[in-house]
């Protein structure tokens, strides 16, 4: 081999050597940071709580979307899809502490509980078994569980509305550093089985169920694509962030509602669509330009809830005089149609000078830009000294979250403690005594986000004879819906 010869196989390698360092930080950096993961558990923490059903989850859901846009790998068609027969690994939360991490892991079930590799019994029928860092691994940190024939698995060390959760599949139990990380694998069809009945009431009209069971597996087959929890070795977890799992256990109703649409996905252009859904709307829903987002999802509409009507309500006086009425509308009989929230003074004054203790006294509310659905996207606060804007409706009803205070809703007044505004959809005005703001009443209507579908909406369409193709068409723009994704 000649001098130059040599040379250039010198050069060829180092390139090679570069190439794949480039490929390895690439592969590396299409895992969740930890710092958004760490983004992802203080949102759960502000989110919790604010709905028995969950469903306020969307907004933590669109942000964490949105802040993990850039990592996401290249999208693929749903003909690239995995089968409905293949798995989808559901990260648990640790209920105790928030986060994914466990001290500790109590099953039982009432069969023998097996290792999934060797058949080797862990547990007799009925045994309690409690698992620790300090506890027997295999060699690869990884127990792989299963219950006999007929029987799951039930984590006594985690507590839902439902009690202790009992799980189907295989429950996969990881020792990390930090702590045990629990995964449980079923296949697509039984995950909805238990994430329908968490995210809206079993007891909801046929169609409604059938309309949220094509959303759930719609939303679970885009997570799939995302990869958004491969740090934790998951495809999603069990909570609002992705959709609410196993927190209510199966029903037969909503079994019937999955059965009944197997396999049914929502696509545009080729692609999955992003099934936002929410509980209930004011009378009108908007896109996602509400999360301030650089382009907005063309099947994602401005849908006034009664068909056959529009109304732009992007100006405040239109706005104004939409909420202060009980406009009829598919949602106009549910009991967050309207409400009303009177804040002390001295509480938004707290909150004013907590975002800029330059600002001065708080002396106005403004709405400077709403949806053409009517959700306040920009909001400035004005002070003697300075202003502050705020946008996103997330954040929005974030610092206008009423906490404990009362809410006057349906002719009735309720509290509790809620971490959001019920939703963006409101108006401002401020109630003065002897010439000093003493208050602000906030004047909205609905609950949740406003994007996507409807729940309340969608239930009573189902009860006016709408079927659940009709539902779905009415709140997504142009959408194909088809089981030909595997």
């Amino acid at each position: 081999m000649g001098k130059h010869d040599y040379f250039g196989w010198k050069v060829l390698a180092l390139l090679l050597l570069i190439l794949l360092g480039l490929i390895w930080t690439v592969r590396s950096q299409l895992k969740l940071p930890e710092g958004l993961l760490n983004m992802k558990e203080a949102l759960l923490r502000q989110a919790r709580g604010t709905s028995p059903q969950g469903e306020e989850g969307a907004g933590v859901r669109e942000m964490l979307a949105q802040a993990t846009k850039a990592l996401k790998p290249p999208g693929s068609s749903p003909q690239d899809q995995r089968s409905q027969e293949e798995k989808i690994r559901v990260v648990l939360e640790n209920d105790s502490q928030g986060g994914y991490y466990h001290q500790e892991a109590v099953l039982t079930a009432s069969a023998p509980c097996l290792r999934e590799d060797t058949g080797e019994q862990l547990a007799a029928a009925g045994e309690e078994v409690t698992l620790t860092g300090e506890s027997a691994f295999p060699e690869n940190g990884i127990l792989r569980l299963t219950a006999g024939e007929g029987s799951k698995l039930q984590v006594l060390s985690l507590n839902r509305t439902q009690g202790h959760p009992a799980y189907e599949g295989t429950l996969e139990i990881r020792r990390t550093d930090k702590g045990l990380l629990l995964i449980n694998e079923v296949d697509i069809e039984t995950y909805l089985r238990y994430v329908v009945p968490s995210e809206m009431p079993a007891s909801y009209q046929m169609e409604a169920l059938k309309a949220q069971a094509v959303c759930a597996r719609t939303y679970a087959c885009k997570a799939l694509e995302e990869g958004r929890m491969e740090a934790y070795y998951g495809d999603v977890d069990d909570t609002v962030a992705f959709q609410v799992y196993n927190n209510i256990s199966s029903q037969e109703r909503t079994d019937q509602a999955v059965a009944e649409t197997a396999g049914k996905v929502m696509i545009s252009g080729g692609q999955l669509i992003s099934a936002y859904f929410f509980s209930t709307s004011c009378g009108h829903t908007s896109t996602d330009e509400v999360w301030n987002g650089e382009t907005t999802e063309p099947y994602l509409k401005s849908t006034y809830l009664l068909e056959g009507e529009e109304r732009n309500l992007e100006t405040e006086e239109a706005f104004a005089s939409f909420i202060q009425t009980e406009a009829p509308s598919y949602d106009s009989g549910e009991t967050w149609y309207r409400w009303e929230i009177s804040f002390p003074a001295e509480l938004l004054q707290s909150r004013f000078s907590a975002l800029d203790p330059q600002a001065g006294t708080l002396q106005a509310i403004q709405v400077k830009k709403r949806s053409s659905g009517g959700a306040v996207e920009e909001l400035t606060l004005l002070g003697s000294a300075k202003s502050v804007t705020l946008t996103n409706e997330y954040r929005i009803r974030e610092w206008l979250s009423p906490g404990d205070l009362p809410v006057q809703r349906d002719g009735e007044e309720v509290s509790g403690e809620m971490s959001l505004l019920p939703s963006a959809y409101f108006i401002c005005q401020p109630q003065e005594e002897d010439g000093a703001i003493r208050s602000w009443s906030i004047q909205g209507g609905g609950y949740g986000h406003g994007v996507g579908m409807s729940q309340n909406g969608a239930n009573q369409m189902a009860k006016e004879g709408k079927s659940w193709e009709e539902i779905l068409r009415f709140f997504y723009q142009n959408i194909e819906i088809t089981d030909q994704w595997s």
